[in-house]
């Protein structure tokens, strides 16, 4: 069973028809159900340029990009940090920045802004640890792939968070 935590979270159906029956059944807590399935978040940043680590006020307006997509952050320290968690980013790019882009150049504001960093580039407040308040030491797999965006409404990038 796969599912998108924030459908999961804010569909009050899914809970009831889908979960809650199957926690009444096998006397199992909420924490150790959710534990056992495969969790997958999905975010969408589009009609923004990538930009890469080390760029300056260009990287902190990226990262607001991708911040401001994130709905809430996951708080799952209570429950214990994910095993098995990965990350798989796809950046689409304008012709003209797609072959002098690093792909893990790429990746770095991007985990930074999702995962709460320790050591960051460029420290802005509200940009960091917006999805998870844990560092992406933990992260387990990585993917990384660029694409050449068709118009520039597909710049941005796709990040799947699964666990």
């Amino acid at each position: 069973m796969s599912f998108s935590l924030f459908e999961f979270v804010e569909s009050q159906d899914n809970f009831n028809n889908m979960i809650l029956p199957v926690i009444k059944e096998n006397g199992i807590g909420i924490f150790n159900f959710l534990k056992a399935q495969k969790m997958e978040i999905l975010i969408d940043v589009r009609g923004t340029s990538p930009r890469p680590w080390a760029a300056g006020q260009n990287e902190i307006e990226w990262r607001r990009a991708v911040a401001n997509c994130v709905d809430q952050i996951i708080d799952i320290e209570s429950t214990g940090i994910p095993d098995n968690l990965r990350v798989d980013i796809t950046f689409c790019l304008k012709k003209s920045t797609i072959n002098r882009t690093d792909l893990d150049n790429l990746a770095k504001p991007v985990l930074d802004t999702l995962f709460k960093a320790n050591y960051v580039q460029v420290n802005k407040e509200g940009i960091s640890g917006v999805l998870f308040e844990f560092d992406d030491s933990y992260i387990q797999e990585l993917f990384l792939r660029k694409f050449l965006a068709v118009t520039p409404d597909d710049e941005g990038a796709t990040i799947k968070i699964s666990w």
